[in-house]
């Protein structure tokens, strides 16, 4: 069984798939994520949080009970009923075991890449980086306007952060990074890192790019700027030839 929360939220069971209003709404979305991204069991106050705030009904132990069991009979179709994907334990409700999430599989994914690049398995490092790369913490319940999935979504853009910058590491390695003919040696320790880093205006070079990566240049710019981010944010960004070329 996989639980898919970016972008459409959905369980999955080989070719079966409950999504959308299947799932049974707002509720059944936010039960299964807090679910999955909490890495206990997620209590019964925990969860009537996400589900209410400061604004629980009265009556709102019966109102989750009622929620989670609408859940349950809702996963039906791909096998998930009963406790095959929410399971009851002593502290609340948890993801029952064997239940994958895409969030916690992109993790391991860069952790993997990670790995792979100190192997100097380049070309492997790049194809288990690049499904992340274009990961954005906004598609975490897109619809939802919550304060507890803030760092939850600032950890997808981190984590999307690291896969560019083994996508850059691999690059460079494999020959594919075109800025690495200009590239000066790393800055000393100490040194000024971002001295020389210059990204084009951003209305020229993110327009010649898919918008994942255009944004995800944009953060690398704006939110930290280290000698791997800037080796990122080099390689993503067309060189002052292909913009040319592009142009005519």
């Amino acid at each position: 069984m996989h639980l898919k929360l970016l972008d459409v939220v959905a369980v999955e069971d080989g070719d079966r798939v409950v999504s959308g209003a299947d799932l049974g709404g707002r509720r059944a979305r936010v039960i299964l994520a807090v679910l999955a991204l909490n890495e206990h069991a997620a209590s019964s106050d925990t969860l009537a949080r996400a589900l209410w705030a400061d604004d629980a009904p009265p009556t709102w132990p019966t109102a989750l009970r009622g929620a989670v069991r609408a859940l349950r009979t809702a996963l039906a179709p791909v096998g998930g009923d009963g406790e095959r994907v929410v399971a009851t334990v002593p502290s609340g409700y948890c993801l029952a075991p064997g239940v994958t999430v895409d969030v916690t599989e992109a993790e391991a994914a860069v952790r993997r890449a990670e790995d792979l690049i100190a192997q100097r398995r380049f070309t492997a490092a790049r194809d288990c980086a690049a499904p992340v790369a274009a990961v954005r913490g906004t598609a975490l319940l897109p619809e939802e306007d919550a304060p507890w999935l803030s760092p939850y979504r600032v950890a997808l853009d981190d984590l999307a952060v690291r896969a560019l910058q083994v996508l850059a590491q691999a690059a460079t390695a494999l020959g594919d990074h075109p800025a690495s003919l200009d590239a000066g040696p790393p800055p000393a320790d100490g040194a000024d890192d971002t001295a020389g880093f210059a990204p084009p205006p951003a209305d020229e070079p993110l327009a010649l790019l898919p918008p994942p990566q255009a944004v995800m240049v944009r953060q690398v710019q704006v939110r930290r700027v280290t000698p791997a981010t800037r080796l990122a944010a080099e390689f993503l960004m067309p060189s002052p030839h292909q913009r040319a070329v592009t142009r005519q």
